[in-house]
């Protein structure tokens, strides 16, 4: 059974600005609680089957795991894969499904992520500790919101 949470953010920016604010990688360390570096594996413009290497600080430690995106449909659809087997949380997969609408002078962000592939015990201590991840993407979120609508990008 996979782990799955959601969470909805506003930021008081169009979808286009916001859209292009989670899939511009070059700017990631401006908003990016933990940022540590991203490495770019894939050229060319972000579009389905971009990839790249995402390492951020977590509980003082870094991590790197490794990214693709599965759907990009500007500006109201992303969805992102990773592969845990290639980063270091070494198993499972990660899927996070953002789904962006116009809300008054702004935008709904919905976020939804689903984990799989732990195993049993991976499952159930995943399932002790969802609380904390969704807390990590909810401050993501915030983060971004507060990039967005502090800059005027």
């Amino acid at each position: 059974m996979p782990i799955e949470f959601s969470l909805t953010q506003h930021i008081a920016q169009a979808p286009d600005r916001v859209f292009h604010a989670l899939t511009d990688l070059d700017s990631a360390a401006d908003w990016m609680p933990g940022f540590v570096r991203i490495e770019k594996l894939s050229h060319g413009d972000f579009a389905v089957g971009s990839e790249w290497r995402e390492t951020r600080k977590f509980f003082g430690k870094e991590a790197t795991e490794q990214f693709e995106v599965t759907r990009c449909e500007s500006p109201t659809e992303l969805s992102v894969r990773v592969d845990g087997s290639k980063g270091s949380s070494r198993r499972g997969e990660y899927l996070f499904d953002y789904r962006l609408q116009p809300k008054g002078a702004g935008t709904e962000v919905t976020l939804h992520g689903s984990i799989r592939g732990l195993g049993r015990f991976g499952t159930f201590v995943g399932r002790l500790f969802v609380g904390q991840y969704k807390k990590a993407c909810a401050n993501d979120l915030r983060a971004l919101a507060e990039h967005l609508e502090g800059s005027g990008e």
